[in-house]
């Protein structure tokens, strides 16, 4: 059985489960419930929205959650999820023990909380729902696969992220308006959220 102070599958209904090479794929589904509480997890996880809309929060961090967005939770950090929709769903790839040949990736991607909205990354995270959700008797070779190709695409998202021109609050202010690029969201709103003044940011 899940403990819900340590492993946040308690909150959920897991639709599909699937164990291939170093990763666990497993399909979530929450319904009619409006948060998760506070809780870790005893594995590092990378969850990929499917349905629904909310936020995540974590340390002083805060995150809206959409379809598409790849959420990276390393080990035993504490964090709650807010729900916005009736249904909420996920693909969850699960690392319970990391290998040799994956420690190096494992280590850079995990360092600490990311999101990521968009890249060769969010490809292959719609890549391996799909193949979870139309499963034969290649599905562990293919997903096995698409783990290892998960891993090379966020380590070099990572690469990027930190070459990047600018400040970590203008990288922030980006991703937010990536994140909420259909709501209508007031200058005022961003500066407030990454923390610098409205004339600063503008």
């Amino acid at each position: 059985g899940a403990n819900a102070e340590t492993n946040g599958t308690a909150f959920s209904v897991v639709l599909r489960d699937l164990r291939c090479g170093p990763f666990v794929f497993r399909e979530h589904q929450v319904r009619c419930r409006r948060e998760n509480p506070r809780h870790k997890h005893d594995y590092e996880c990378i969850g990929f929205l499917v349905q629904g809309l909310g936020t995540a929060e974590l340390r002083r961090e805060s995150w809206t959650v959409r379809p598409g967005n790849i959420n990276i939770i390393p080990r035993d950090t504490p964090h709650s999820e807010r729900f916005g929709t009736e249904v909420i769903r996920w693909c969850g790839i699960e690392f319970p023990s990391v290998r040799e040949e994956c420690a190096s990736a494992a280590n850079a991607i995990f360092a600490q909380p990311r999101q990521v909205t968009s890249g060769q990354a969010v490809d292959i995270a719609r890549r391996i729902h799909a193949e979870l959700c139309a499963v034969d008797e290649v599905t562990p070779l293919a997903l096995s696969g698409l783990g290892l190709e998960l891993l090379a695409a966020l380590v070099r998202n990572g690469d990027a992220a930190d070459h990047r021109a600018g400040s970590p609050w203008l990288w922030r202010a980006e991703e937010l308006l990536r994140a909420r690029c259909l709501e209508p969201i007031a200058l005022d709103d961003v500066a407030r959220e990454v923390g610098v003044h409205p004339i600063h940011l503008a």
